[in-house]
């Protein structure tokens, strides 16, 4: 029997990055400039219904994010590669310091109901992971 175990590699993280989950179906394929910026977002909401939301474009599309809240755990991104004998070793790379999640302007609705699966997915693993 061959057993595999999984380490986490001790590795202070300096960087700390917003991560953007956009919607995908663009209908257009090619390279863009449009994220050479870093994902620069409207400062200024005139729209009383997007008060606190994140404003942005892609493709001229209007896109509209909220953030995810999760102030009660750290957020990695990973790097993962395996030792000389086939073990998993786990290593921090970047500090995710928040999550925004967007949806295209007028399906602002669909965007609620993500946040809500993501706060229900949060609340479940704090069940399955506190003793």
């Amino acid at each position: 029997m061959v057993t595999t175990t999984t380490t986490f590699v001790q590795n202070k993280v300096a960087k700390n990055y917003t991560a953007h989950l956009v919607p995908c179906k663009v209908r257009q394929t090619g390279p863009t400039t449009e994220f050479n910026d870093q994902f620069i977002l409207d400062e200024e909401l005139i729209e009383p219904t997007q008060q606190g939301k994140s404003v942005t474009y892609i493709r001229g599309r209007k896109i509209v994010g909220d953030e995810l809240r999760f102030e009660d755990s750290s957020c990695f991104v990973v790097k993962t590669s395996q030792d000389g004998l086939g073990n998993n070793l786990v290593e921090p790379v970047f500090n995710v310091a928040k999550i925004v999640n967007y949806e295209r302007e007028g399906n602002e609705e669909r965007l609620i109901n993500e946040l809500t699966k993501f706060e229900e997915l949060r609340h479940l693993e704090s069940l399955i992971h506190t003793p």
